[in-house]
């Protein structure tokens, strides 16, 4: 017998944050055109403590440096043009400066429990010039700048990955992600206005696999005899309850979602899961004919 534990999977934490759910984001433009989707820190803090554990405990930050950075001189403006002193030079009231900072970001593996560190910088500029010729300081540049660096060392464990990759670029990649989430909400809302009624006493709730699909661990089979006894108590017969199953297999969710563009099965990843997680399993594969009914359905609805 071996019992040597499986090696964990070295992408098993970007699996789990990659996805970044729309609710989490918000369009941008920036002066020369420049255009992108910013992400919410405070909702990739709420990923990392589902994760890792509470901030200072399970995951935090170390400052290595904070400093302010000066560069060029920025001269004193008037509507004539730059104001001059006697000796007819430009007169400097201020540098152009960037706050800059430096942590070491760390965190616990919830699958090995060891130890794991990310260094990251960030920065934000404190004082500059306007085009008005209005200097404007930043109060807030500290701040900013630690965000930033904690976002960073994120980024670089996986959250967010789908928007640093580009993949918000695609329309239907977010099209498909608004739908899972739109999908999730709904299925939370509907567990808290209507819990699940309990089975009723005496009756077995059917649980049908493909045969074409190998029964795997994660499926449960009851004893020969509770079968019966259940089947004796109920009154419609055991091939009704066959029958009301629909007839989908493991590969038709896998031919369907191999038919979609890369971009869109990233994001019907997800969706995926959401579904599967509905019908009580961690993921499609290994769950119920039900729950891959409804996901090819879901393919479906998505498909180009």
């Amino acid at each position: 017998m071996n019992d040597q534990q499986p090696v964990p999977s070295n992408t098993r934490i970007w699996e789990q944050v990659e996805t970044t759910p729309p609710s989490m984001t918000k369009n941008f433009t920036r002066g020369g055109g420049f255009s992108g989707t910013a992400i919410n820190a405070t909702s990739n803090y709420e990923r990392a403590t589902k994760l890792f554990g509470p901030v200072g405990i399970g995951w935090g930050f170390d400052i290595i440096e904070d400093r302010y950075v000066e560069a060029q001189d920025l001269f004193l403006k008037t509507d004539k043009g730059l104001l001059l002193d006697s000796s007819g030079r430009p007169i400097a009231i201020a540098k152009h400066t960037v706050h800059v900072i430096s942590i070491e970001f760390w965190y616990y593996d919830p699958t090995t429990n060891r130890r794991g560190s990310v260094p990251a910088f960030g920065q934000t500029t404190y004082i500059e010039q306007r085009k008005s010729g209005d200097i404007f300081t930043d109060e807030e540049a500290p701040k900013k700048s630690l965000t930033d660096a904690i976002s960073k060392a994120l980024s670089m464990l996986g959250f967010s990955a789908d928007i640093h990759k580009g993949l918000y670029d695609d329309n239907k990649y977010v099209a498909g992600l608004k739908e899972a989430e739109k999908a999730e909400k709904a299925e939370k809302a509907a567990k808290k206005a209507a819990p699940a009624a309990a089975t009723p006493a005496g009756t077995l709730a059917a649980v049908v696999v493909p045969a074409s699909v190998e029964t795997t661990e994660e499926t449960e089979v009851a004893p020969e005899s509770t079968v019966k006894e259940a089947a004796t108590e109920t009154e419609a017969p055991a091939e009704a309850a066959t029958e009301a199953t629909p007839e989908v297999t493991w590969t038709d969710v896998v031919n369907q979602f191999n038919k979609l563009p890369a971009a869109l099965q990233s994001a019907s990843t997800a969706a995926l899961k959401t579904i599967a997680n509905k019908h009580g399993f961690p993921t499609l594969k290994g769950s119920n004919a039900a729950a891959w009914a409804e996901g090819l359905e879901y393919l479906k609805t998505v498909a180009p």
